[in-house]
């Protein structure tokens, strides 16, 4: 069996990573043979070792391969063994390309792989998919977030789901020392520092739709640069 992970939401990639992991440990509560090999700083002879190696004592072997695609060696050798490590019943297999795949159109092993193994691609989620995440994320903590709250927290950190988990988590140790009740937009605006910088041509886009919030908002990120009024 193979898994194939791979997109630019490098964040949800992990999770997925890690949701395996979790999947083996369970079924196979004993096992001693998982290897992680990131190909970048591994000879390729260890893999192949790590391939053609069978324990006795071990019904499955998990490996996991990441940045394959950055190494020629790695990726020569597992499109070799693409069908072998498909068909075995002694591995676990995990290709973990975590950012975009340079020359997709060109590498026969991310074809195979797209068509044959169980992939996953991870885009960046859109505006309204990264506001239902912030919510779903608050949603771990007990907490509530209102729609409002969802939005000011997406303006701050875009899809970046790495600082977005970061900026939730500091919200929900604030709130342990608070009155109950769901996130308020001050707590927000005490708490997140905004990636987003202020541009002359977002703010004037925003002013031709006539959004009215959106305008206000990037016209204070202006002033708090210095600029001039």
């Amino acid at each position: 069996m193979i898994f194939f992970l791979h997109g630019a939401d490098t964040f949800r990639a992990q999770q997925k990573l890690k949701e395996i992991q979790a999947k083996y440990q369970a079924t196979y509560p004993n096992a001693i043979h998982v290897r992680d090999f990131d190909c970048a700083e591994t000879r390729v002879e260890e893999a192949k070792s790590a391939v053609e190696t069978i324990s006795m004592f071990e019904r499955k072997k998990l490996l996991i391969f990441r940045n394959v695609f950055q190494e020629s060696a790695f990726e020569e050798f597992l499109f070799e063994k693409k069908q072998q490590l498909a068909e075995s019943e002694h591995h676990v297999v995990v290709v973990a390309e975590m950012g975009e795949v340079k020359a997709k159109s060109t590498s026969p092993l991310y074809q195979w792989l797209k068509k044959n193994a169980k992939q996953q691609e991870f885009l960046p989620l859109s505006p309204s998919k990264a506001r239902i995440w912030i919510e779903q994320e608050f949603q771990r903590y007990n907490l509530r977030a209102t729609p409002r709250v969802q939005e000011e927290l997406a303006r701050a950190g875009g899809n970046n789901l790495w600082q977005l988990t970061q900026e939730i988590k500091k919200i929900a140790a604030w709130k342990k020392s608070e009155a109950s009740g769901p996130v308020k937009e001050s707590e927000v605006a005490l708490l997140v520092h905004s990636r987003v910088e202020a541009d002359i041509f977002a703010t004037i886009d925003e002013i031709a739709q006539k959004n009215k919030k959106g305008s206000l908002a990037l016209l204070y990120r202006h002033l708090q640069k210095g600029e001039s009024p």
